[in-house]
């Protein structure tokens, strides 16, 4: 059961009412945000926090609890509740490492446990081939101390800082005062620390300690309020960053409960008791209440002993004081609160789910709407990513002194992102690692999990995690487990290292992922020059045009008995474009497989070719396989719209010979862009206990035609004299770069970023002035352009952009980039469609210039997906000159461009051009229908509220208390709205920290279709936003007024949805 709580309960913010169950993402503060992650120890992973942290799904429900509730039935965390509902929770979390000490470090650099410098000194000494990564060799020493954290990026870059709470990062020796720790941990950057753990309560300096959150939140609270004596106390206006860590409930919590405040701590007897307003002190009256008193409440509370619950309440009263005094200092709005574990504690120092999976929950108001409730996202994400995510959001960007290079990557931008397709992208190309010891694991994606270390099968089945599979055969030997997380049962995919009663595909998965952890491995060997900038995924690739066709080198990869290959890509220029891969292998003892995870052919875009057909695959043998009874090839072909092909044919003959065969049945033989074919594996069949000895050459040859002609149309403003954008990060060419007909369907080749030049007129210097936000959005309260002015796309005109280098946008949007994208159309466009397609969220066509179409949505709701508000109204001051801006990169319009109008000359002295093309083929024309300035006209009309007499307008009220039947049919009538929207008289809504006016047309369900308009022909358009007239035969318009662009529902004609387009 879901339940709901009175914030004003925690004397934080009013009662609000519940919003949409949207993305509920704002724009990015106007200042710097204070700072604040917030990490117990050994804190449980409580259900309602999401998926339980385990796999297989069974046994039971042994890995995770009930999230404490009171005798009214009410959360005893109600603070933490209220962070979860109303900022945003990850709900595939991880620490990179199932340890307190080594999970730190990751939060604390971004970067995974095995760089520690302490780690790979420990290796060298030690001779290791690869740094253990454990409590005793992981600590935040050398330049990770003096260079490579939080607090020293963030004190470079004019932050206050802070820690106080669990340390566990620094090496201690016995004997060593309190004052001498603190001073280690003030070392790594920190302005100020106090209350300070440097180990568990047994481990510090060897003195017996109890926990004192009193003591913590005390110190917490004295730093925010500059209530200190340390390097920066006098900054008070600047932004703070705060490292603050319960140490409970690991361990004494009843006994610390059960104590007073003063004694036990590492620094000593106390002098007093800390004063903490929600703690020991009244936090209405200001009275009094004393720690004694207080502690018995946490006790009373609970109504037990429980140690996780008593730690669960006392960290929740710790934070609920500190979100106290944010909401007394005003800085509540702008802190960014990052709650999390700091690691699994079911299965804590294994590498399963148990031992890994974390609640993470991020409230910030400026950035995330509180109002919102239950923001989720569902990508894995990882402590390594907390580093690059807070660098992105304050603006640390990579040409600052005191940036530094992270394993983790921001999430800051993808979990605003409104392209579900842009998302799933990212999700499935992520891969993360996670070590303990010498363990790793590897998480590719969302279900594909693969861990190689050394536990044991009495380890596994201690948590629970193993069931009914023979585990005997891996005693004394590496241990391997593959997981589909997303399907998990009570068995493991594979029963270890033997692999030989998996499927194929269960084998590919495995080997892949195996590939991918070698890939980490190598790239943090503590021999080596450390590696960043390798990416370590599932898939590789090149390009052809740029590349030329890959040859490559054999590179053995031993791990115990089993030989792995990958490849090498080198540039290899060949006439014909065959793809040829030889080499020579070396190999001793056994092997079952040769495996090579290789794209064959993608991103084929160079000269005329835009796809290649799949003509025959030839094997060479010399000598390859001594006593070889012949060869089994499998290979895989995988279309960009996500279709897969297994192939796999049994070849027979002697050495020397050569065996062509033509693809596979049911393969699809052309290939175009975002489409690869992989030899999987090549099984040799040998005779029993026969070895696989000296092999000299094999060849694998793939031969290709090529395919598409240039497109003989004049719509597109193709790119022919090379133009590259001069502001743009690696200057792409603009505009269409080609145009072509393959088969039926047309591809467009396009970086997104157009070439508009937009001469500054007095009516928009008004209007940039003018803006509600220019206080804040521009450096210096104004453009800094004049009238006269000839602008190019991109260049500086004075905004204070902030998470984009260029002044060219508002703050909010990312940097525009070049997509090098290839999009696919039918040739021809067909008649109207049934049953209707419907236009997803986001992108629904191309602008002639190549800049994408979106749709009217802006991702935002009011009142749990009720009302549905519309970009080009409500992001009017989100975007820039011409009416754009970017997502995750992409830049596209919501409506037609005026700079794209200008381009054209589209005046109104004749029927508009062709400005793009719809999914479905059909065509865009600009706002005229004809001579004359005549505009096409939406037949989407306005519902009027405030006339009693409107059957549509909700009896008069002047208030949004009803919605529609149906938008497309008004004469059903209407229904009453189970969330009022704001009213239309005098209403608001929240955006971009201001309050704007909800005035009519803020809200899709502010309109309705009326046929009978559209029934006077000419210029008046149907329910998609076209209509059909002489040669043009059916094509949209782009209209003045919603929707703007084709729809709002859906498209007039089928779309094919394995040309990458979603309906």
């Amino acid at each position: 059961m879901k339940m709901r709580f009175p914030v004003d309960a925690l004397h934080l913010l009013p009662m609000v009412t519940m919003l949409a169950a949207s993305s509920g993402i704002r724009g990015v503060a106007a200042s710097l945000p204070n700072i604040i992650i917030v990490q117990p120890d050994d804190l449980p992973f409580y259900k309602e926090w999401g998926s339980p942290p385990k796999n297989p799904i069974e046994p039971g429900d042994n890995q995770a609890v009930n999230l404490p509730l009171d005798i009214l039935g009410e959360p005893l965390a109600p603070t933490l509740e209220m962070i979860r509902e109303g900022g945003l929770q990850m709900m595939q979390a991880y620490a990179s490492s199932p340890q307190c000490g080594t999970s730190r470090f990751s939060t604390m650099t971004g970067r995974v446990a095995s760089r520690a410098d302490s780690a790979i000194a420990f290796a060298l000494a030690t001779n290791l081939r690869n740094t253990k990564v454990q409590i005793s060799t992981v600590k935040l020493g050398g330049e990770d101390c003096s260079s490579y954290n939080l607090a020293q990026a963030f004190s470079s870059h004019g932050y206050r800082t802070a820690m106080t709470g669990k340390w566990h990062l620094s090496k201690t020796e016995a004997n060593e005062t309190y004052e001498e720790h603190v001073a280690m941990v003030e070392e790594c950057g920190f302005d100020y620390a106090d209350a300070v753990y440097m180990e568990n309560l047994f481990e510090n300096a060897g003195i017996d300690t109890l926990h004192n959150l009193e003591w913590v939140t005390e110190t917490a609270i004295k730093f925010m309020q500059n209530n200190y004596e340390g390097a920066n106390s006098t900054r008070d206006d600047d932004p703070f960053f705060l490292y603050l860590n319960p140490t409970v409930p690991h361990g004494l919590v009843l006994e610390s409960l059960e104590s007073n405040c003063t004694s036990g701590t590492p620094a000593g007897d106390l002098d007093k008791e800390p004063k903490v307003a929600g703690m020991t002190v009244d936090a209405d009256t200001g009275e009094r209440v004393g720690c004694r008193k207080y502690r018995k409440s946490v006790i009373d509370r609970v109504g037990n002993n429980d140690e996780d619950t008593l730690g669960l309440v006392w960290v929740d009263d710790m934070i609920k004081s500190v979100m106290l005094e944010l909401e007394r200092s005003g800085k509540l709005n702008n802190t960014i609160i990052i709650f999390q574990e700091d690691h699994g504690t079911e299965a804590k120092s294994t590498l399963f789910e148990g031992g890994l999976r974390i609640p993470q929950f991020i409230y910030y108001p400026d950035y995330f709407d509180t109002e919102t409730p239950d923001k989720k996202y569902y990508g894995p994400v990882s402590t390594i990513d907390i580093a690059p995510t807070l660098f992105e959001i304050a603006g640390i960007t990579e040409d600052m002194d005191y940036h530094y290079a992270t394993d983790g990557m921001s999430w800051a931008s993808i979990v605003k992102e409104e392209d579900e397709d842009i998302v799933t992208d990212y999700i499935d190309n992520r891969c993360l690692v996670f070590e303990h010891i010498s363990d790793r694991a590897i998480l590719c994606g969302k279900c594909g999990k693969f861990i190689s270390g050394s536990t044991t099968p009495t380890q596994a089945e201690k948590y629970g995690l193993v069931s009914n599979i023979n585990m005997t055969n891996m005693t004394g030997a590496p241990q391997r487990f593959l997981f589909d997380l997303c399907n998990g049962t009570d068995e493991y995919v594979t029963d270890g290292i033997s692999l030989e009663e998996t499927t194929s595909s269960d084998f590919m998965v495995g080997k892949t992922l195996n590939s991918v952890k070698s890939c980490w491995i190598e790239k943090t060997q503590p021999s080596v020059e450390q590696d960043y900038e390798t990416q370590c995924s599932t898939s590789r690739s090149f390009n052809a045009c740029t590349d030329g066709i890959p040859g490559g080198v054999w590179v053995p990869q031993t791990h115990s008995s089993l030989s792995e290959y990958a490849i090498e890509f080198e540039k290899q220029e060949t006439e014909d474009f065959n793809a040829t891969i030889e080499g020579t292998p070396v190999v001793s003892g056994s092997i079952d497989h040769i495996w090579y995870p290789i794209d064959m052919v993608t991103n084929a875009t160079c000269a005329s070719v835009r796809a290649v057909e799949l003509k025959y695959i030839e094997l060479v043998l010399d000598n390859s396989f001594p006593n070889h009874k012949g060869l089994t090839v499998e290979i895989k072909q995988t279309l960009s719209d996500g279709t897969v092909y297994f192939g796999s044919l049994s070849i027979q003959g002697a050495d020397g010979d050569v065996m062509t065969y033509s693809a596979p049945e049911g393969f699809a033989t052309h290939f175009g862009d975002g489409d690869t074919l992989q030899i999987w594996q090549l099984i040799p069949k040998l005779p029993p206990q026969a070895p696989f000895l000296n092999p000299n050459t094999l060849f694998v040859e793939f031969g290709f035609d090529f395919v598409c002609e240039p497109d003989s149309t004049e719509m597109w403003l193709l790119n022919d004299n090379n133009e590259t954008s001069m502001t743009i990060g690696g200057n792409p060419l603009v505009n269409i770069e080609r145009v072509d007909v393959c088969d039926d369907r047309l591809t467009v080749t396009a970086s997104g970023i157009p070439n508009y030049l937009t001469t500054i007129t007095q009516e928009l210097m008004d209007d940039l002035d003018s803006t509600p936000l220019v206080a804040v959005d521009f450096v210096n309260n104004s453009t800094s352009v004049s009238v006269g002015d000839v602008v190019p796309f991109a260049a500086d005109i004075g905004y204070d952009t902030r998470s984009c280098e260029y002044g060219y946008w508002p703050p909010g949007p990312s940097c525009p980039e070049d997509q090098a994208k290839v999009i696919t159309f039918p040739l021809a466009a067909t008649g109207e469609a049934e049953p209707k397609c419907l236009i997803p969220r986001g992108k629904q066509g191309l602008f002639i210039n190549g800049v994408d179409i979106y749709n009217w949505w802006d991702a935002r709701t009011y009142a749990s997906g009720v009302w549905h508000t519309i970009a080009p109204v409500i992001e009017k001051y989100g975007t820039d000159i011409c009416h754009g801006h970017a997502g995750q990169g992409q830049y596209h319009h919501h409506s037609l461009s005026p700079c794209l109008e200008d381009l054209l000359g589209d005046d109104g002295s004749a029927h508009s051009p062709a400005v793009g093309l719809i999914a479905d083929g059909h065509k865009i024309y600009g706002t005229y229908q004809g001579t004359n300035s005549l505009k096409a006209k939406s037949c989407w009309v306005l519902r009027n509220y405030s006339d009693p007499n409107d059957p549509l307008g909700c009896g008069g009220t002047g208030e949004r208390s009803c919605l529609l039947i149906n938008e497309l049919n008004y004469t059903e009538g209407t229904q009453n709205a189970s969330y009022w929207g704001p009213s239309p008289v005098n209403g608001t809504f929240r955006f971009s920290g201001l309050d704007w006016p909800a005035d009519p047309g803020v809200y899709f369900e502010d309109f309705y279709y009326d046929p009978e308009c559209t029934a006077q022909g000419g210029e008046y358009l149907d329910q998609h936003n076209g209509h059909s007239h002489g040669s043009l035969g059916y094509h949209y318009h782009a209209t003045d007024t919603f929707p703007y662009l084709p729809g709002p529902l859906s498209f007039y004609g089928p779309v094919d949805t394995s040309a990458g387009w979603r309906c």
